[in-house]
């Protein structure tokens, strides 16, 4: 398996400081297991603890490894030793380093979550990471975290899901095959989402009750849905991104409450931006349900245009009838946004 993510149009070096000491000056290079100790060279009190291999005192699991490191210190797992059959669970501030994203494979075995993080201040690179049952990687109440360069598929509910974590960065990753690729929830604000490769899941990247959160530079093809805003995702930024061969490229909406009248409490998705998309071959590129106040600009819809791009969407409403209550929808059209200069030629990205 080869993971093709650090292309001319996406992140060609993505500078990560982690800790405030670590500086990482291109994380798509795969890390040398020779050279594993330059990563600890501006961190005089971390250790450096080995999983696999062929050391003595190597540790055989993941999580035995876990347990017995301390804050600011490195796990290193060789990948000869792969697949681990775990569910890790991360609950200090570690660097979790594989030494190949290709073949350094942790396998979830379909329970829970494959790495299950509820940490600050956690850097996980270099994984295969797949069979979660839940979520590949999971950050619960998080913050400060790096999710960079790995592989992650075949998870059944989510790649990768934030819940209640804020300030993280998820870059550079192949995230394929999943129920979501990446999924923010519950008040995850102030994430970076960049220079991913998402495609083959059913959303690729899902926002829902999320803040602030940047989308750039991410190549997102071949989804049900390519990026979805739900329930009152606010003032997040869509920049720069490809989204290609998606059924629907980008989706805003809003959570619908039934009640037995029919005027409704409509919790729409607003204030977002989305400027200078690339939208390629989507049966749809774009639409919005219950949203309002979100700025489209510059952006490229699959080919040159002079005049201004409509985005057409609707209100869904819904009543309550009957016993057993039924709930009787109703969907309106509505007055569509404009992206009033959409881009005359693609973005380089």
């Amino acid at each position: 398996m080869k993971i093709s993510l650090v292309r001319k149009e996406l992140v060609l070096g993505i500078i990560v400081i982690f800790f405030t000491t670590y500086v990482f000056s291109s994380m798509g290079e795969i890390i040398d297991k020779n050279n594993i100790s330059l990563l600890m060279s501006e961190n005089s009190n971390g250790i450096i603890l080995y999983v696999g291999g062929s050391g003595q005192d190597n540790y055989t699991k993941i999580q035995y490894a876990i347990d017995n490191a301390s804050e600011g210190d490195t796990v290193f797992v060789y990948s000869d030793s792969s697949p681990y059959y775990e569910n890790v669970v991360v609950d200090k501030s570690i660097l979790l380093i594989g030494e190949d994203s290709s073949i350094t494979t942790i396998d979830g075995n379909y329970s829970g979550s494959t790495i299950y993080v509820n940490a600050s201040y956690v850097f996980i690179t270099g994984f295969h990471i797949i069979n979660g049952n839940l979520s590949g990687i999971k950050l619960w109440d998080t913050e400060g975290c790096s999710i960079i360069n790995n592989i992650i598929e075949m998870n059944k509910t989510y790649g990768i899901s934030l819940i209640e974590s804020c300030n993280n960065y998820i870059q550079v990753n192949y995230i394929n095959n999943n129920e979501n690729g990446i999924k923010l929830s519950s008040k995850s604000n102030l994430n970076i989402i960049e220079g991913n490769e998402i495609e083959n899941n059913n959303n690729g990247i899902f926002l829902e009750y999320s803040n602030e959160n940047t989308l750039i530079v991410n190549e997102i093809i071949n989804n049900d849905c390519g990026i979805k805003l739900y329930s009152r995702s606010r003032y997040n930024t869509i920049h720069s991104n490809i989204i290609s061969k998606n059924n629907l490229g980008i989706f805003l909406g809003g959570t619908v409450y039934p009640t037995f009248i029919f005027n409704i409490l409509i919790d729409g998705s607003t204030h977002n931006k989305i400027i200078k998309n690339k939208f390629l071959n989507n049966t749809r590129d774009a639409f919005f349900q219950n949203s309002r106040r979100n700025t489209w600009w510059r952006n490229y819809w699959n080919e040159s245009r002079i005049l201004p791009k409509l985005i057409f969407g609707e209100i869904f409403i819904c009543r309550l009838q009957g016993i057993p209550p039924t709930a009787i929808e109703h969907h309106i059209s509505w007055i569509p946004k404009i992206d009033w200069r959409p881009a005359l030629k693609p973005f380089l990205i």
